[in-house]
């Protein structure tokens, strides 16, 4: 019998890390919540957070900057309406929503009287709505899917 055989030698390859920028948001806990989302004259988003009976409970947050980031969005809203008081919906392909995410400026993940879903944060100090999915049209019954996620 061998040296070789009494020693098992198991290297443990590391894991690479994630590199994941909060620029100051810290999460006031891991409890996804649903919210209504609002827009002012003005183009600013709110959200009216709605509680566990889906009632609207008054309260009413800012979304953080990076909720508008639009990679890996497939579902994209104009943040104008058209000559028809419309807003528009763009569905994307996973390539160009990845690849081509477009501008923040002309487009949001979310548009009003949609329910989202997202956590409640504190971004500096300050309390504000983190969006993660879109969920359907307020007064409808809608199935989003999404695609699986790595």
């Amino acid at each position: 019998m061998g040296t070789s055989s009494l020693f098992q030698l198991k290297v443990a390859v590391p894991k690479p890390k994630r590199n994941k920028v909060n620029h100051g948001i810290v999460r006031t806990s891991n409890k996804l919540v649903k919210g209504k989302v609002f827009q002012d004259e003005e183009g600013n988003y709110t959200v009216s957070i709605i509680d566990e009976n889906n009632q609207d409970n008054s309260r009413i947050l800012s979304f953080t900057e990076r909720s508008f980031d639009l990679t890996n969005k497939l579902n994209v809203f104009s943040r104008t309406l058209d000559k028809y008081g419309r807003r528009n919906r763009y569905i994307r392909d996973a390539l160009h929503a990845k690849y081509m995410p477009g501008s923040p400026e002309k487009y949001a993940p979310f548009a009003p009287k949609w329910i989202i879903t997202g956590y409640i944060v504190r971004d500096n100090g300050i309390e504000k709505f983190d969006f993660n999915r879109l969920i359907g049209i307020d007064g409808y019954n809608m199935i989003i899917t999404y695609p699986d996620e790595e």
